[in-house]
């Protein structure tokens, strides 16, 4: 789903994109991995000492638990539509009948269940909304990953956020039936330095439908930082922009 983002911040920065398990060309899994611990090992094995983490709905849940276990390997996060893990929205989805799918062994089928929930809905055209569709069904083998839910995490999302020391930008849709909206208000309260960009008009999936407004306001929230070689291939230190705080309107 990066594919229409690299262009765009390939040269400015060394990117990483990571396939976890039973995502994309990765192996397939049946058990809850610890997509953390993968992440960890991915950087180790190619010998990154420190990274800006990019996560979108499950992946921002993911980016803040990487921050939380190895703080020092972690830069910044840039959570779009995030979730956070054990935190329930009023912004409920029902999905019983992906649920059911999924206890009966029907990959297929729990694909074509999760794409017509709200959240799948999209603001592409025609075309690019089938090829997006059609990457969903590709990656079916999520699903054959054990749906028994894991235990909560011991502390609350809030405090959660608030032991993170690590800067925040957070971008919603603003039409996204997700409950992002609701998360993205509980960490901006828990980290108050967090920048907030909304995307009024667009649904969950905006980094898809706009990626090139995406990939601007990334890389003026990343380059806002000292340069630093390990992770960034070009800087200009004489050039470094504001980094954005508060709350944000439509930017389309």
């Amino acid at each position: 789903m990066w594919d229409a983002l690299v262009p765009h911040w390939r040269g400015t920065f060394r990117l990483l994109l990571v396939d976890l398990p039973s995502h994309g060309a990765s192996a397939p899994s049946t058990t809850r991995d610890d997509p953390a611990a993968a992440v960890l090992a991915i950087l180790d094995a190619q010998r990154i000492e420190r990274v800006a983490v990019i996560g979108h709905s499950a992946g921002a849940a993911l980016a803040v638990a990487l921050a939380l276990r190895a703080p020092d390997r972690v830069a910044a996060l840039v959570l779009l539509s995030p979730s956070i893990d054990g935190l329930q929205t009023r912004a409920r989805v029902d999905l019983s009948v992906v649920a059911a799918r999924v206890r009966a062994h029907d990959r297929a089928g729990a694909a074509e269940a999760w794409l017509s929930t709200p959240v799948m809905r999209t603001t592409l055209a025609a075309r690019d909304d089938s090829a997006f569709r059609a990457m969903i069904r590709r990656n079916a083998g999520v699903w054959d990953v054990n749906a028994s839910r894991p235990a909560p995490p011991p502390d609350s999302a809030a405090s959660r956020i608030a032991a993170l020391r690590t800067p925040i930008l957070l971008a919603v849709g603003g039409d996204d039936p997700s409950g992002s909206v609701e998360v993205a208000d509980v960490i901006q309260h828990a980290h108050p330095a967090a920048a907030l960009r909304r995307l009024d008009g667009r649904s969950h999936w905006f980094p898809l439908e706009v990626p090139r407004v995406v990939a601007d306001f990334t890389t003026t929230f990343l380059r806002g930082f000292a340069c630093d070689a390990a992770w960034r291939t070009s800087c200009r230190r004489s050039a470094r922009p504001t980094v954005p705080t508060g709350r944000f309107t439509d930017w389309r």
